[in-house]
């Protein structure tokens, strides 16, 4: 959405504990020990929080959008930016409705006779 873009945000939350994030200085997680950071794992959801919010606004919406089944199956995936791979059933559809079509442009390709248009020119 682009008016989420164009939105000024003042931090991150983590929805379950609705800690803020607020600090844009840290680093999101240790580098070696006693570096001040974040401390933002693999994996964690974090909410941008909108400029006029706090962590208690963000995790109430976020728990409600966290909850929907399809959000939470997307979220299950092994990488939930990666397409959604297509079942076997309909890869297997358009496979053959493929062939098709290209044994029908073949065939219209076999119709063609280079040599009559050479003669032609």
């Amino acid at each position: 959405e682009a008016v989420l873009g164009e939105q000024n945000y003042c931090g991150l939350c983590r929805p379950k504990t609705k800690e803020e994030i607020t600090n844009k200085e840290l680093l999101a997680s240790e580098s070696h020990a006693g570096v001040v950071s974040a401390r933002i794992t693999l994996g964690e959801i974090l909410v941008a929080i909108p400029d006029g919010y706090n962590g208690a606004d963000v995790s109430v919406l976020a728990k409600q959008i966290l909850a929907n089944p399809k959000i939470v199956k997307l979220l299950k995936r092994a990488d939930p930016l990666a397409p959604k791979k297509k079942s076997q059933k309909s890869s297997r559809k358009h496979r053959s409705s493929r062939r098709s079509k290209s044994k029908e442009h073949v065939e219209v390709m076999e119709k063609f006779d280079e040599e009559d248009e050479i003669k032609q020119d």
